[in-house]
């Protein structure tokens, strides 16, 4: 859905981990790993976090290269006036 590639996945989650806003627990099997969010990532869930997800963007365009982050803002953009 976010079309991101399983090490990208888990980097956003350590992102995620680091600001508090999710944990990671024993999955059902033991070969999965369950993620849940805090109290402090339902309260930003409820609330819209403005400043969670500028960081969280930002984390997710660093992985990008400069060519790809303007192929993304053209992209976005086009979306968005449509």
């Amino acid at each position: 859905m976010l079309g991101l590639t399983s090490a990208g996945t888990v980097r956003l989650l350590d992102r995620l981990a680091e600001a508090g806003y999710i944990r990671r627990e024993p999955g059902v099997d033991g070969r999965s790993t369950s993620v849940a969010l805090t109290d402090e990532g339902r309260q930003a869930a409820v609330r819209g976090d403005a400043g969670a997800r500028p960081r969280v963007l930002a984390g997710a365009l660093a992985q990008l290269s400069r060519a790809e982050r303007a192929t993304f803002e053209r992209l976005a953009g086009k979306m968005a006036a449509a």
